[in-house]
């Protein structure tokens, strides 16, 4: 009688044994083996970087057989495409309708393929606004003799008409300094700049917008000349003046203190360690340089560090295009469970145990 007790006993925890192994492999058996389609999924995004809501994504095969899909607003997408159109290893093309933007990937059963897109979208543009992005623009219909378009609202005081902004070229004299009048137009009404030991020409364009093809500098923009002179040796430096009228302060709300001139070089404005000295109804601004390219009369901005003596050259930020990728990710829906093989290992094991236990209560 015990030994039989006995033998259930075991029989029971045998049986125990196998209904946990069969608990704990449930879960993972729910998760179905990856089956047909294939699918393509992945983001459209901007030249900046940022998702395109709307847009059209094509997947085509080699004979033509092609499904879509819209992207929604994180520029996501996804596309499944049937077994029974697709072969082994033939090309898929990936496309984004009516952009210059397309990939390719290799048909295969039971995968999904992740595949990013860049496209070229229109930013927009227009009238100049404050934003870095969208200066130099709204201009008038002409800039006499440099490129640069005065001004909407950057008439002078007391008149109706914006004067045109002034380009000049003048020699430099035997101490390698010249001065050039301007408009006034946007205040300013001189620069002169002084140049040692050197002979030639001095070029100045005035500016009444930041150049078009630069970022706008920091702080308010006052006034700004572009200009082209012989650059000092090395070691040595040059100096530009630029003298702005107080009632382009006023109108502005700007005082005199809070002026410094900016150098844009190298992809970048500097700001220059500025000498500011009020003259009756003008304001003189004076700063050292090593080279010569636009010049910008500005608020400060207290962001802003101030390069001593002479600017220094600095590198731009090197910014990447997104580019297009492809990368093979496990199928959406796959948590990375057990795999097929792991599965029917943990069944073998378990029916083993089980066979065994019912051989020894056998033998016993």
């Amino acid at each position: 009688m015990t030994t039989k007790l006995s033998r259930n006993s075991r029989g029971l925890r045998y049986l125990a044994v196998a209904m946990v192994a069969m608990l704990l492999i449930a879960p993972a058996t729910a998760v179905a083996v990856p089956s047909p389609p294939h699918e393509v999924f992945g983001t459209v995004t901007d030249q900046n970087g940022n998702a395109v809501d709307g847009l059209t994504v094509t997947v085509t095969d080699e004979d033509g057989n092609s499904y879509t899909a819209t992207t929604d607003a994180d520029g996501y997408y996804e596309i499944k495409f049937p077994a029974e159109d697709g072969s082994e290893g033939e090309t898929l093309t990936v496309s984004v309708e009516g952009k210059d933007a397309s990939d390719t990937t290799s048909f295969e059963s039971a995968t999904s393929e992740r595949i990013d897109l860049s496209v070229e979208v229109d930013t927009g543009g227009g009238g100049g606004g404050d934003d870095d992005d969208d200066t130099g623009g709204g201009g008038g219909g002409g800039g006499g003799g440099g490129g640069a378009a005065p001004p909407e609202d950057t008439a002078t005081p007391g008149d109706d008409t914006t004067p045109e902004p002034v380009s000049e070229t003048v020699d430099l004299d035997q101490d390698g300094a010249a001065k050039v009048n301007l408009s006034g137009g946007t205040g300013a009404t001189s620069v002169s700049v002084s140049v040692p030991n050197k002979t030639g020409q001095t070029s100045v364009q005035e500016l009444p917008d930041p150049p078009a093809d630069a970022p706008a500098p920091s702080g308010q923009y006052v006034s700004g000349v572009d200009i082209s002179a012989p650059d000092p040796d090395e070691g040595e430096t040059a100096t530009v003046t630029i003298t702005v009228s107080q009632s382009r302060l006023d109108e502005l709300g700007a005082s005199a203190e809070q002026l410094v001139i900016q150098h844009y070089r190298d992809g970048a404005w500097q700001t220059l360690e500025t000498t500011v000295e009020s003259q009756g109804e003008e304001v003189v601004l004076s700063a050292q340089t090593t080279g010569f390219s636009p010049f910008a009369v500005t608020t400060k901005d207290d962001q802003a560090q101030v390069t001593t003596t002479a600017d220094v050259t600095t590198q731009p930020d090197e910014t990447t295009e997104p580019a297009t990728q492809a990368t093979t990710t496990s199928p959406p829906g796959d948590d990375g469970g057990p795999g097929p093989l792991l599965i029917v290992g943990v069944v073998i094991v378990i029916l083993a145990i089980v066979a065994g236990a019912y051989f020894a209560s056998q033998n016993e």
